[in-house]
Formats: structure tokens, C-alpha cells, sequence
């Protein structure tokens, strides 16, 4: 385990930074075993993503990739995992079941594989690297890299939605064409944007000193609102969960309309509203969100592709790198790090530790640990 710092840079700012590398890795190490994976689903009909926590928000992408690389046509799904093992779902051999969980010893998760195997579904897990206890037995078990060394996940996630991306695209294939026929649908996912990735994430990471100085000026707002649409709520709910992580302050990540049916009533200019935008026609919301908290005082951030970043009313633009929308889980998502990495260092908190430095906090958790480990 690495030794604790008590100073930037912190384990996780290592740990945004090296996911280029990660992802690289990752597919390489992957590859072969994701084509494998693809032809062995052939004849399968449903499809399954389930996780908890960030796992979960990449089970929600993988089911919008899905239904955007077949037109609708593909019967996908995600579950949250205690929930699937609380609220069952009939499992059968049509179907192909994908757990994410990063550790590989979430309880719940692996109840999910456990289950979907007696019941004679497909089985795949995607984690980081599993501990000597080992790992419960799936058709294919996809490894990302080494775990990671601080509370809040990062590479594990990004690395992660990059085999998963394959596994959309190759799952699609087979049932509705190949997706580079789409042409300029900026939403069909292509093994050759996938290769692309750690590149432009790369690129994103040059953002980080306006990021930084945003993240100051923030530092003392009490609440955080995250805001998107499509497959931008999702990275909301993400950083969201970044800024609880990192930072203990209130965050929440909505749709954006959502956002306008109640919970806009409590912002205030205390809060601070941070929106990702895609270039799609929902931005336009997106804009009409950021020009109302303006009127209430809130700092107001916008993260955009450069085809959405047009008429933006707010205090500070994040432009990511060039790239279709299907990318934006992993273009906003850099941004979205950084930005909960810096307020925590801002605030003069160690962004590593998740308060297990706490005795109260790591009390609390020996208490749910020893039930169901994390």
C-alpha cells in the first residue's frame, strides 16, 4: 500500500492522471478476451449491466450505449445490484449478465454472478485487480489493472467503461450491424474512438489549471449541484459522488429537467451548479439552468464539448476535447475528477482517505464491513 500524504500531490491526483496509461493497459490486455466474450453472447437476447455506486453509474452508461447502438432495437438493462438481489429478476440462458465492481468483493455484486450462473445466464465481470481470496467463477472475468490506493475510484472506472464500450459495440455487431455504418452518428460507439481515448484524455487533462482556480473559487460554497442529460446525467451522479467522497459536502447529480421539478428550490448562493453539456439539443435546458442560478447567486460551471459550448451564461467554461457524444462519460469525467479532487484541496482536506482517518468514521465502517465488504 502506498504511505499516506498529507499534501498535494495526494494518491488520487496520481491516480487522474495515470488513466491514460490504464486504459491503454487495459485494452491491451483485454482484447483478445472481449472477442471471445462477443462470440460466445451470440444467441443470447438480454443484457444485463449491474453494480453499486460508481459501478452503478457505469451500468446506466452501458445501457444508454446499448440503446443508442442498436436504434432501441436491444433489450438492455441496468440494475443496481442490492437491489436486483432484494427485488429479483427471473435469469435465464438467454440472457448475459455484467457485473462491475472494482474491488471484485462487493457482496451484492457478486450474489448477481453467483446467481445469474445457477440460473444458466452468460457471465462476465469487469474488476480491478482481485485480492488473494479470489473470485467467484464467471465465463470471462475481465481485469482492468492493480486496485486502487485511495477511497474514491478513478481508474478503475474509466478503464472499466473502456472494455465495457467494446463489449457494447461487439454485442451490437451481431444483432443490428456493424456500427461503423452509422457514418457521422455522433452517438455509435467505434472500436477505432475507443483506441482514441487515452489520447483525448490526455488532452482533457490539460485543463486542469482552470479547473484548479474554479475549484477555489468554490471552496466555500456549501452545496453542489451537477447537472446533465442522456449519458451526461450519469457523469452528474458520478461527480456528485466525487465531491461526498473527497470533499463531505452535499452533492447531488440530476437530469436536467429533473433538477427544475423541486430541487431547484433548494440552491441558494451558497451552492455552486456545475452542468455537462454534449452539443445535443438538450443542452439547451442545460443553458436555461445555468441562466436561473445566476439570478439566485450560485456559481455556476459549465463542462462542454466544443459543439456545446455556445451561448453559455456562467462563471467558468470547461471546454473538453474534441470528440462524439458517445465520449462524454469519458471526456466530462476528467474534468469532473479534478474538479473534486482540487475543491478538497482547497478545503484542506486529504481527498485519500474517505474520513477512514477518522476513528468515528472507521468504526462506522468496521460496523458495515463486517456484514458487506465495500
Amino acid at each position: 500500500m502506498p504511505a499516506v500524504r498529507h499534501e498535494h500531490p495526494y494518491l488520487l491526483h496520481d491516480a487522474i492522471l495515470q488513466q491514460p496509461a490504464v486504459i491503454e493497459q487495459a485494452l491491451a490486455a483485454n482484447r483478445e478476451k472481449i472477442s471471445r466474450a462477443v462470440d460466445a453472447a451470440a444467441g443470447r437476447s438480454r443484457f444485463i449491466f449491474a453494480g453499486v455506486g460508481t459501478s452503478y453509474h457505469g451500468a446506466l452508461t452501458a445501457e444508454r450505449w446499448m440503446r443508442q447502438q442498436s436504434a432501441g432495437q436491444a433489450d438492455a438493462r441496468a440494475e443496481e445490484a442490492f437491489e436486483l438481489m432484494h427485488s429479483p429478476l427471473a435469469l435465464g440462458r438467454g440472457d448475459v449478465v455484467v457485473v462491475l465492481t472494482h474491488t471484485g468483493g462487493t457482496k451484492d455484486s457478486l450474489e448477481v454472478l453467483r446467481e445469474a450462473r445457477a440460473a444458466g445466464a452468460m457471465t462476465l465481470a469487469v474488476t480491478g485487480e482481485v485480492g488473494a481470496s479470489g473470485f467467484p467463477e464467471t465465463d470471462f472475468h475481465f481485469v482492468t489493472g492493480e486496485g486502487e490506493a485511495t477511497f474514491a475510484y478513478t481508474k478503475s472506472y474509466t478503464s472499466a467503461m473502456a472494455l465495457v464500450a467494446l463489449l457494447v459495440i461487439g454485442f451490437c455487431e451481431s444483432r443490428v450491424g456493424s456500427a461503423n455504418a452509422a457514418g457521422a452518428d455522433a452517438s455509435m460507439l467505434t472500436a477505432a474512438g475507443v483506441a482514441r481515448m487515452p489520447g483525448l484524455l490526455r488532452k482533457a487533462l490539460g485543463a486542469e489549471a482552470d479547473i484548479r482556480a474554479a475549484a477555489r473559487a468554490m471552496a466555500t460554497r456549501t452545496g453542489f449541484a451537477f447537472l446533465g442529460a442522456g449519458l451526461g446525467w450519469f457523469t452528474a451522479m458520478e461527480a456528485a459522488l466525487k465531491v461526498k467522497e473527497t470533499s463531505y459536502l452535499p452533492a447531488q447529480g440530476y437530469q436536467t429537467e429533473e433538477i427544475l421539478h423541486g430541487p431547484f428550490s433548494g440552491l441558494d448562493q451558497s451552492s455552486a451548479v456545475i452542468a455537462f453539456l454534449t452539443g445535443e439539443p438538450s443542452d439547451d435546458r442545460a443553458r436555461d439552468v445555468l441562466r436561473a442560478a445566476k439570478e439566485i447567486g450560485a456559481y455556476r460551471m459549465a463542462v462542454a464539448l466544443p459543439h456545446g459550448n455556445r451561448n453559455l451564461d456562467c462563471d467558468q467554461i470547461i471546454e473538453a476535447p474534441d470528440g462524439p457524444s458517445w465520449m462524454s462519460p469519458f471526456l466530462h469525467l476528467i474534468p469532473a475528477q479534478l474538479l473534486a479532487y482540487h475543491l478538497a484541496v482547497a478545503r484542506e482536506i486529504n481527498p485519500d482517505t474517505g474520513r477512514q482517518d477518522q476513528e468515528t468514521h472507521a468504526r462506522a465502517t468496521r460496523v458495515f464491513k463486517a456484514v458487506s465488504p465495500r
